[in-house]
C-alpha cells in the first residue's frame, strides 16, 4: 500500500522527523492522519466545552476529534 497520508488540519502530506504525520487513534481508511504540530495547536485552540461537555478540558487534547478515541503511543506521550 502506497497510502497517501494527508493531514486533515492543514491538508499537507509532508511528514518529517520533527513534525510527523500520525494516526494513533481509532480512525480507519484514509482519515485521521494529522501532523503532531497541528494536533497540538488544534488541541490548545479548541473550546472543549462545545465538543465534549462531560469531559474535563485537559482530557480533550488526548482524544481524536474525529473518532473520539484516546490517542495511543507515541502520540499520547507527545501531548502530555
Amino acid at each position: 500500500g502506497g497510502e497517501e497520508r494527508q493531514c486533515y488540519v492543514c491538508w499537507e502530506s509532508q511528514s518529517t522527523e520533527a513534525n510527523p504525520i500520525r494516526r494513533d487513534c481509532g480512525c480507519k481508511g484514509t482519515g485521521g492522519w494529522i501532523h503532531l504540530q497541528c494536533l497540538a495547536e488544534s488541541a490548545q485552540c479548541r473550546d472543549s466545552v462545545i465538543y465534549f461537555p462531560l469531559l474535563r478540558p485537559w482530557r480533550v487534547c488526548r482524544l481524536c476529534r474525529l473518532c473520539t478515541e484516546p490517542y495511543k503511543e507515541p502520540t499520547k506521550s507527545s501531548l502530555e
